[in-house]
């Protein structure tokens, strides 16, 4: 008995653990935004979001390329040389020690005195937006953008995100066993009455058990007449 207890509450405390360090998502009728210090762009449908930002990108020089151990530095200030060790000679400029993917064209040397030469390029990356997780193997440069089926796109945060809204509304309806009462008691918003009183509808085409573990995904539109509930769904990413 008391190992068994043992498991429960390790169990418990890893289920702990996992939700602290699980980062938390809003909820979709709040759609997804750029990061701070980044570019937001977006399409003008404003279904298609991309988020980017500046960096510097460093690689040291080296003169492996003309056949020599090393970079030797010039004995003077100014930029690095290659220098033949054995015959004194000067063999030319240093290159970039580029990594695997990189390109070779745009990279521009910078002195340092008193060590190593650089050479550098001022490129554009994208990043995902935050609000929602979106697969790490995708390509955050082609952006992220609403399902099909959620067309009705809409713009968020000042202009730095997007959320993404189906076009067609749901009809406010209750479970089996409620009745629908539009307009409930003179006001506007719609009610189910049941035997047990009076209860809140839900969207048709799901049941309310369902309708409470998705309450990010509505938003309850009260009208004079029925009610409808507008549906939302996270932007996805792709390859």
């Amino acid at each position: 008995m008391t190992h068994t207890l043992n498991i429960i509450r390790g169990v418990a405390a890893l289920g702990v653990a996992f939700w602290i360090a699980t980062p938390a998502m809003a909820a979709e009728e709040n759609g997804v935004t750029c990061p701070a210090n980044t570019t937001a762009e977006q399409s003008s449908d404003r279904r298609v979001l991309k988020c980017s930002k500046p960096q510097r990108v460093e690689r040291e020089a080296h003169c492996l390329h003309a056949g020599f151990s090393g970079l030797q530095q010039v004995i003077r200030p100014g930029p690095d040389m290659c220098t033949d060790a054995l015959n004194k000679a000067n063999a030319g400029a240093p290159v970039a020690l580029l990594l695997p993917g990189d390109s070779p064209s745009g990279w521009v040397r910078e002195d340092t005195p008193g060590g190593r030469d650089v050479f550098v390029k001022n490129t554009t990356v994208y990043v995902f937006p935050e609000g929602a997780l979106f697969n790490p193997l995708d390509d955050p440069a082609r952006g992220v953008s609403c399902p099909s089926a959620f067309a009705d796109g809409d713009s968020v945060s000042g202009g730095r995100g997007i959320r993404c809204e189906k076009v067609a509304r749901a009809a406010a309806d209750c479970d089996f066993g409620w009745t629908l009462r539009q307009d409930d008691n003179g006001g506007r918003t719609d009610k189910c009455i049941g035997i047990n009183g009076v209860g809140s509808t839900k969207p048709a085409g799901i049941t309310n058990v369902v309708y409470q573990t998705q309450k990010g995904k509505w938003i309850l539109d009260v009208n004079t007449g029925p009610d409808k509930f507008r549906e939302f769904a996270f932007p996805v990413s792709r390859r």
